[in-house]
């Protein structure tokens, strides 16, 4: 009977519970050299450049995915079937893409008890937690700072963006002419004094009044565009027109009503911002609960990095609150990498828990892993096969048939 300890931690790889099968790519020719040996040899693996950051335990390694988190699983299955090498679409075997054509699927508790010792996962998660905290803290700064200058900011924006939708759908065709007439991101200055705009200008005016002090109205500022002075007003409106709805309307506004479609996206978008920028929970980290949630990531211990999460005013779905979370993995003033992965981890899970994780992990072996008819499967996929010239792995010697498990993907 096995103890409570060896039951907790049973087909448990660093943290990633419930082990089961772990799949191993390889070419033709190293599948060949791995039946007659009998085992997958470890070799030398600097890591490719999702891991070029992080620490890598041992340079001598077989690699695995989990069956759960494998990302190159249903590319192989659609190459397969249009009989297409791998080349250039395996996000994680890129040196040997052009002739990956074959796994070996591996039952991990029919390893042998050395060999799972063995065993560590190459989990970045403890980084990725880390570095979504000081992403995090710094979105908050900056946002707790100016909070009345982003609400004033978004608030105004999204007036604007109703103002143009309720033209669009009205019947207001005086007001509609106005709006197109003015509708030009590089001369609003010139259009706002005209008198075809004044219609929808004086409604414009009242938005930003409600937003700013009246006197920064037409207060001086330089244009983004040409870095001429302009008033405060012409040049906000002007962005409006050129970032606010994208260039796919062409001449705005649109003359069906169906294009509206666009502004409803903007306006959705806005809102989701503003209930952010209005929520008041929102904390930064300090450095012990940033440490609290990298071990926490370690051991994929959702439940508490949601609720730590959740403690500092983050809500599912943040990560898609205009561009404030966006953007690569990067180093910010201070020094420290940012990164919103984690974000974008937990949003999965909470769609589909069974995912785990996502394919930004690798189980390691730092050992020789010996393979039977017992511990595994082989499975070749004869389309890739045939796109490679590898077809001699369609017809193996007999002798092969017969040690191992071999299973053909036509």
């Amino acid at each position: 009977m096995i103890s409570l300890q060896e039951y907790i931690y049973e087909g448990q790889v660093d943290g990633l519970k419930d082990v089961k099968i772990i799949r191993h790519y390889t070419t033709g020719a190293g599948l060949k050299s791995i039946l007659k040996n009998g085992y997958i040899e470890a070799r030398e693996s600097e890591g490719d450049e999702d891991w070029e950051a992080y620490d890598i335990l041992e340079k001598k390694v077989v690699s695995f995915h989990d069956v759960r988190t494998d990302p190159e699983w249903e590319q192989f299955n659609k190459n397969n079937s249009r009989k297409n090498s791998m080349e250039g679409v395996t996000p994680t075997l890129g040196l040997h893409s052009k002739k990956v054509c074959a796994c070996i699927e591996i039952d991990y508790d029919k390893l042998d008890k050395l060999i799972q010792d063995k065993t560590h996962l190459l989990n970045i998660y403890d980084k990725k937690a880390e570095e979504f905290c000081n992403l995090w803290n710094d979105v908050v700064d900056r946002v707790t700072k100016d909070k009345n200058g982003f609400i004033a900011f978004y608030g105004c924006k999204l007036d604007f963006a109703k103002l143009v939708k309720q033209i669009i759908e009205g019947d207001d065709e005086e007001m509609r002419k106005s709006l197109k007439f003015l509708w030009h991101q590089y001369d609003v200055e010139k259009l706002a004094q005209m008198e075809e705009s004044k219609l929808v200008w004086n409604e414009i005016e009242k938005i930003f009044a409600k937003h700013y002090p009246k006197d920064d109205l037409y207060k001086e500022v330089t244009n983004h565009i040409n870095y001429n002075k302009t008033k405060f007003i012409y040049e906000e409106v002007g962005k409006y027109m050129g970032w606010g709805f994208p260039s796919e309307y062409g001449d705005f506004p649109p003359k069906e009503k169906k294009s509206v479609k666009r502004v409803d996206e903007t306006i959705a978008e806005l809102e989701n911002q503003m209930k952010f920028y209005n929520r008041a929970n929102l904390k930064e980290f300090t450095d012990d609960e940033i440490k609290e949630m990298s071990l926490a990531a370690i051991k994929f211990d959702v439940v508490k990095i949601i609720k730590m999460m959740r403690n500092h005013g983050w809500q599912p779905g943040d990560l898609y609150v205009g561009t404030l979370f966006m953007g690569y993995r990067r180093k910010n003033g201070k020094g420290k990498y940012v990164d919103h992965d984690l974000m974008l981890w937990i949003d999965c899970l909470l769609k589909n828990p069974k995912k785990i994780v996502n394919a930004n992990i690798e189980i390691r072996i730092g050992s020789n892993v010996e393979i039977n008819k017992d511990n595994c499967k082989i499975i070749i996929f004869d389309g890739i096969c045939e796109a490679t010239k590898q077809e001699s792995l369609i017809n193996l010697p007999k002798k092969y048939e017969t040690k191992y498990n071999i299973e053909h993907i036509k």
